[in-house]
């Protein structure tokens, strides 16, 4: 009948009719567009001898394109036993411009009117299913796959990647070492598909807290998923692994997204599918030792510096200009920090001028350490003092640093002139005596000391 043609002509895959004989008499047009074969080459012959190129063979019993051991055994073995197969996988390479072809099987059996007129004593339908395509994507995806786990497995990072509800879905070696859990423990009961119903929430894996409060951090993966961009973790994190013992962590978390579809328009969304995060981390623990040995030695100097009973300042090499000054050096010069930063020594009293300030840096460059003694000072006030100026050039990291200290010795200089014996400042000028006098002047015109 005209429309059993109809019907066969709709189906999407192809799809061959064989008589009890396994000769072919009918075939939809998708078998034709899918195998490059013509009715004249399909229709009359066995299907074992489709696709020869010599007409007579087509009623011989084999040697063609589809002479294929596994569909022999199919229709001449399983068929006739049963009333059908469903689902019967077979790979196949035809001669070019076929090739390669992997298909999915399904037959039947059935009894009755043939396909144009008269009765049959039975016909087979054969539809075949083509998945190459689908097979080699999967193949690619198997390949990739086993590449992704190579590199995540070698990688010197914990990595843990979660599905969309931040259950965990994998973990390399190093995120195993790191959390105290194994891959098998933490995705148990799961299907191998992220999303699997029996992975284990991420916060149970990945236990979180701050360093110095202890409250639980919001999870990377949590945020990445609310924000649907990569993130990062805050400072001072710390990991409480299985056993309990603790690691300092820093890592960063990433959405990972399907790839946008097209829409109604035509045109791409801006964003996919967010499907799951994939989340690195590291252990800090010895840089964060490190940063708390230098944040303690810090804190020590800062103490220091500001209780410090000698004047302190802390001069830039490039400009010569103050940087800092202690509390110490505030009351001393009788003047507030805000006007001392940014001042060169000769602006605070310290030197005659701006010359001798260069003279000054140039020889403390060449050196490594000046030194003043009893070299007089003025407050803002007016009031005149003696100190002994002690200026130290010395590395700050990656930066050079010029540290001063001035200690006031106005008393001490009053004490010795009261402790003098009486007559003694008359005596005769002993080579001593001369000396200290020649170094209290030069003193008092800001030259450096040197003692033998």
């Amino acid at each position: 009948m005209i429309y059993q043609r109809d019907i066969i002509d709709t189906v999407r895959d192809p799809l061959l009719v064989l008589d009890a004989n396994l000769t072919v008499i009918a075939a939809s047009r998708c078998f034709y567009a899918s195998f490059s074969a013509t009715p004249e080459r399909t229709i009359g012959r066995k299907i074992y001898n489709l696709g020869n190129r010599d007409g007579s063979a087509g009623h011989g019993n084999g040697g063609g394109d589809w002479d294929i051991p596994a569909l022999r055994k199919l229709l001449e073995e399983i068929l006739p036993k049963e009333s059908h197969f469903d689902d019967f996988a077979v790979e196949h390479t035809f001669p070019p411009p076929i090739g390669y072809r992997s298909m999915i099987l399904n037959a039947r059996r059935v009894t009755g009117t043939g396909m144009e007129s008269g009765q049959s004593p039975g016909l087979i339908l054969l539809a075949i299913e083509d998945i190459t395509k689908r097979r080699v994507a999967e193949t690619l995806a198997k390949v990739n796959q086993l590449a992704l786990e190579v590199t995540l497995r070698s990688i010197g990072d914990g990595v843990i990647v979660t599905d969309n509800q931040a259950r965990v879905t994998y973990l390399n070696p190093v995120a195993e070492n790191l959390t105290g859990w194994t891959l098998a423990e933490a995705t148990k009961g799961s299907t191998g598909v992220a999303g699997g119903v029996g992975s284990r929430p991420l916060s149970e894996v990945f236990n979180i807290v701050n360093e110095e409060t202890r409250m639980v951090v919001e999870s990377p993966v949590d945020k990445a998923l609310r924000m649907g961009a990569i993130v990062g973790l805050a400072n001072h994190t710390v990991l409480i692994r299985r056993d309990g013992t603790e690691i300092h962590i820093d890592d960063s978390a990433a959405p990972i997204e399907l790839t946008p579809t097209p829409n109604p328009s035509g045109e791409a969304n801006t964003k996919g599918e967010v499907i799951g995060v994939v989340m690195i981390f590291r252990d800090i623990s010895e840089r964060r030792e490190i940063e708390r040995k230098t944040e303690a030695s810090e804190v020590r100097y800062r103490r220091l510096f500001e209780s410090a009973h000698d004047g302190i300042l802390l001069l830039d090499p490039k400009t010569r200009k103050i940087t800092d000054a202690n509390p110490y050096m505030e009351e001393l010069l009788e003047t507030p920090l805000a006007d001392l930063v940014g001042k060169e020594l000769f602006e605070i009293g310290l030197l005659k001028d701006q010359e001798e300030s260069r003279q000054s840096f140039q020889r403390l460059l060449k050196a490594g350490k000046i030194r003043y003694e009893g070299l007089p000072l003025e407050t803002r006030t007016g009031r005149r003092r003696d100190v002994e100026f002690v200026s130290n050039l010395y590395q700050e990291g990656p930066h050079t640093v010029i540290q001063c200290n001035i200690r006031d010795i106005t008393e001490r200089g009053k004490n010795s002139l009261r402790g003098s014996p009486p007559g003694n400042s008359h005596g005769p000028p002993t080579r001593r005596r001369v000396r200290q006098q020649s170094l209290s002047r030069r003193a008092s015109h800001g030259h450096p000391v040197q003692h033998p």
